[in-house]
């Protein structure tokens, strides 16, 4: 009985111990899983804070969320040029794994279709819109008609002639309609020239006329075209300067920032075409809305077509 006693006594021994290191074992376990929550929630709010969290010295883009081109960890940030939501941009991906096949054949679908209507765009404008609104043959028109019509007896009305009445604005005229209009842009564009409205301007503003307004219209199409063409030279800039290599790599940061640490030479080739495309459609688009606005004569058309190209 003694033997049987001291058996029993061993095992809940045995059983104590066994239960103080399994229950210190599970207080470890606790202690180290809270310390990792409380490390992940100090490290969630310093992000919503747009603090530094654990790692971002190593890519300082991945506290910005986007898509980024990256040269690697030592790059600095003047290297790094981000992703706009355009399909210019989005082409950069096609035929890559992580965008899949029909993605990949979606995106060069509507590639095509932007290079399509822009060209189209393009040659509507260049052939139909590029033309100025006095032309020689208006000019000739023009002489021609006030010789031989704006002071042809048959047209005098009250003592004066036809070009009396055009000139001075009548508006009973029932003849000579395209002439008033022609007069009427002429006097808009140069309010100098009109000298019974001028005296109604402040402080004798007559400066104030179509001159201006092209050349401040021009320079608004100015800096939207020197806006594109410097996305355009980064766009191409920071891949050049992305290392080379047999594929093109892609990583992702956890914070949702793509990152390309290496470029394959189709892909860069497959690069350079897009932004050749691009700065082709800008220099051609730059010329054409130059001209259209030069072109322009109306001076509420003239702010429209500013507007309209911007």
């Amino acid at each position: 009985g003694r033997e049987d006693s001291k058996n029993e006594d061993a095992l809940e021994a045995i059983e104590r111990r066994l239960d103080e290191r399994l229950q210190a074992r599970l207080q470890a376990g606790l202690e180290s899983l809270r310390t990792e929550l409380r490390a992940e929630l100090a490290a969630a709010d310093r992000h919503r804070e747009g603090g530094p969290t654990p790692g971002s010295s190593k890519h300082k883009h991945n506290e910005r969320r986007g898509s980024f081109i990256s040269l690697g960890s030592g790059a600095s940030a003047d290297n790094e040029y981000k992703l706009n939501q355009s399909i210019w941009d989005a082409a950069v991906f096609v035929g890559m794994p992580q965008m899949g096949r029909i993605g990949s054949m979606l995106v060069l679908l509507w590639l095509l279709a932007n290079i399509f209507v822009q060209v189209t765009f393009s040659l509507l404008v260049a052939q139909n819109l590029l033309k100025p609104e006095f032309q020689d043959d208006d000019l000739h028109g023009l002489r021609a008609w006030r010789v031989r019509i704006g002071h042809d007896d048959k047209y005098v009305l009250g003592g004066y002639s036809l070009v009396d009445r055009v000139c001075g604005g009548d508006a009973s005229l029932e003849l000579a309609t395209e002439q008033v209009h022609k007069l009427r842009l002429i006097k808009d564009y140069f309010p100098e020239l009109d000298n019974e409205e001028s005296r109604y301007l402040p402080f004798k503003m007559t400066w104030l006329g179509g001159e201006v307004m092209c050349m401040l219209s021009m320079g608004i199409w100015f800096l939207c075209v020197f806006k594109e063409l410097s996305s355009i030279m980064d766009f191409l800039g920071a891949f050049r300067l992305l290392p080379r290599g047999n594929l093109t790599e892609l990583t992702c940061s956890p914070d949702d920032a793509f990152m390309f640490t290496s470029i394959s030479c189709s892909r860069r080739a497959l690069v350079a075409l897009l932004g050749f495309a691009r700065l082709l459609i800008a220099i051609f688009l730059f010329v054409a809305g130059t001209m259209y606005l030069c072109y322009t004569t109306s001076m509420a058309d003239l702010l429209l077509n500013a507007v309209a190209l911007e």
